[in-house]
């Protein structure tokens, strides 16, 4: 949500909150007047958003520094337990080559040379523009 702070147009989100509370939009207008009439808030502001910042560092430099291999297994487990299962009870994800490559964060080579090892394990099969999960338990964690 933080990534919506300063959105010229309302999100509409669900939102849990421990005990009541009152939520309110403001325009960016208004609350660039807000921060420009007072220095102490737009530091505030500042710091609140750079440690935003180094948090979110911090999450893409360990997701960067993990294997292709664990990156495209643990997307593919996340995806599959998204969906539900089939009439069939299989997981069957629909995505292209590009938007997963795009998702773990690879290139599309080293996905499919990845996903070419998975279905020689008899963990995942492809097909045209869906991969099926063949053992969702105990071959993606691995």
């Amino acid at each position: 949500m933080l990534s919506q702070l300063f959105c010229n147009v309302p999100v509409w989100v669900d939102v849990v909150a421990a005990q009541d509370s009152e939520l309110r939009w403001l325009p960016v207008a208004e609350l660039e007047k807000l921060l420009e009439a007072d220095p102490t808030l737009l530091l505030m502001l500042t710091r609140f958003l750079a440690h935003r910042l180094r948090d979110v560092q911090i999450r893409e430099r360990s997701w960067v520094e993990r294997s292709v291999h664990h990156r495209v297994r643990m997307q593919l487990m996340r995806l599959a337990q998204k969906t539900a299962p089939d009439t069939d009870g299989r997981h069957i994800i629909h995505a292209t080559h590009e938007e997963l490559a795009a998702r773990c964060g690879v290139s599309r080579p080293k996905l499919t040379l990845e996903l070419k090892q998975l279905e020689a394990q008899g963990l995942i099969r492809r097909g045209r523009g869906f991969i099926e999960i063949l053992k969702l338990d105990t071959g993606l964690q691995g």
